[in-house]
């Protein structure tokens, strides 16, 4: 921490860094109050609270509001987002797109590109059935072509600004642009949601039930921001053994290692399984069907998560298996993703390395992407474990709160990430400084 301050007053492009990152995130969040023009948000926000379910929760979560108050920011980042884990799950599928992964910075520049161009796509297409359906339903009056197309270039504009400030964080500022906007869209959110828990659990309820509840939901916040940082924490190692010539006495070798994180896989899993399980539950809204009856009925109460462990209905708690089943198989094709066991088996072999016991090349891979494996195994289960606990809770006792498991997986991870890249950013510019005067001296 002490190197962050120092290097606050210290160094000049240090300081650039972060005030590009606050001003970012305060036009960001002016911008997410412009309601779209010819929208009476007041009453989208009545229709909202009236028809709302987990679905708009997690959007409402993921755009700070935004969405709730349909704002021109309403789909926010998650059309890219999105398209992020659309196409890095692609190159698994897709040679020429694995070749790209490979072929150093120029081809991940060319996948980016593409992610930003899909992205862009699909904000162009939800803002369509956006403006289709809530014409349709009554939510935007007097609904005329150019009112509808009003609505779609301020709701694809809005996104393409996301992006747009996604990246100009990444490139110029600190940490991943696209993880600090969902963060702070997320952390916007906390105050409304306390509010909510709180006429929910406190307003009017007997002293010691209001103390109880203020006690439990404190410890369970508590206990979760512990866990996942244990979790992010924990590491496997891979032993590396590197020859390096000495000069008169022959050759000896150095021993170093490769971490991979419990969290390999991060929050990646989770959001999957939500945006798919959620998609159904907006289209239903959106087209103004509702859950209509019998199949389709059962279909969408299924995939609510609201309805998960409750009592009273027992059957739809099958959509949480099937949640579960979505999030393994999303850490199965993601982890060789995340770790990348050709690129870092190449790595290995280039600087002259070779892992104790295993060939190099193929077999080298191999043990790497066992080891990926394992490691988004263990971290899928204790990522269930997280993702457990609030849904019980949303069932059992009828919680209703964005700010669950997922939502504070986002934020403890992220805030996390960027503690080491603030720590690591503080650091490089003294150690140059140290060095240049060492030089001089």
């Amino acid at each position: 921490m002490s190197s962050i301050f120092k290097a606050l007053s210290s160094d000049r492009k240090f300081r650039h860094k972060i005030m590009l990152m606050l001003l970012v995130i305060a036009v960001v969040r002016i911008i997410s109050t412009i309601p779209v023009p010819g929208i009476d948000a007041s009453v989208f926000k009545q229709w909202i609270n009236q028809n709302g379910n987990d679905a708009f929760s997690l959007f409402s979560a993921f755009t700070g509001g935004s969405f709730e108050n349909f704002s021109i920011m309403a789909l926010g980042i998650t059309p890219y987002i999105t398209a992020s884990i659309v196409i890095q799950l692609l190159e698994v599928a897709i040679p020429s797109m694995a070749k790209m992964q490979r072929d150093g910075e120029s081809g991940r520049r060319q996948l980016e590109r593409i992610t930003i161009v899909f992205g862009a796509v699909l904000a162009l297409v939800q803002s369509i059935a956006i403006s289709i359906g809530f014409g349709k339903n009554g939510m935007i009056a007097d609904m005329t072509f150019i009112k509808g197309m009003i609505t779609t270039i301020s709701l694809t504009g809005g996104a393409c600004l996301s992006i747009y400030f996604a990246k100009l964080l990444t490139d110029k500022s600190i940490g991943n642009g696209t993880s600090v906007l969902l963060v702070i869209n997320i952390i916007s959110r906390i105050p409304a949601e306390i509010m909510g828990l709180h006429k929910q659990f406190v307003s009017g309820k007997a002293a010691w039930k209001a103390a109880l509840a203020i006690v439990i939901i404190i410890a369970l916040v508590v206990f979760t921001i512990m866990y996942i940082a244990a979790m992010d924490g924990g590491v496997r190692t891979i032993p590396v053994q590197y020859s390096r010539k000495m000069s008169m006495q022959g050759s000896a070798s150095e021993v170093g290692s490769i971490p991979v994180k419990v969290g390999i896989l991060n929050v990646m899993p989770v959001i999957f399984a939500s945006s798919l399980f959620a998609f159904p539950q907006l289209i239903a809204a959106i087209t103004g069907k509702g859950y209509g009856s019998g199949l389709s009925k059962i279909f969408l109460e299924a995939v609510n998560q609201s309805n998960w462990f409750n009592p009273s209905k027992p059957i739809y708690t099958l959509g949480a298996v099937f949640y579960l089943v979505l999030m393994a198989l999303m850490a199965y094709f993601y982890a060789p993703i995340a770790l990348n066991p050709a690129e870092v088996a190449e790595s290995i072999r280039k600087q002259g390395g070779v892992i104790p016991g295993v060939r190099l090349g193929k077999e080298t891979e191999r043990y790497i992407e066992r080891v990926s494996y394992s490691m988004a195994f263990v971290g899928t289960v204790m990522l269930t474990v997280v993702v457990l606990i609030p849904m019980i809770l949303t069932g059992v006792f009828g919680v209703s709160s964005a700010l669950g498991g997922t939502s504070i997986i986002i934020i403890v991870g992220v805030q996390i990430e960027m503690a080491g890249q603030l720590a690591l950013e503080a650091k490089q510019p003294l150690e140059n400084k140290l060095i240049y005067k060492k030089g001089e001296a």
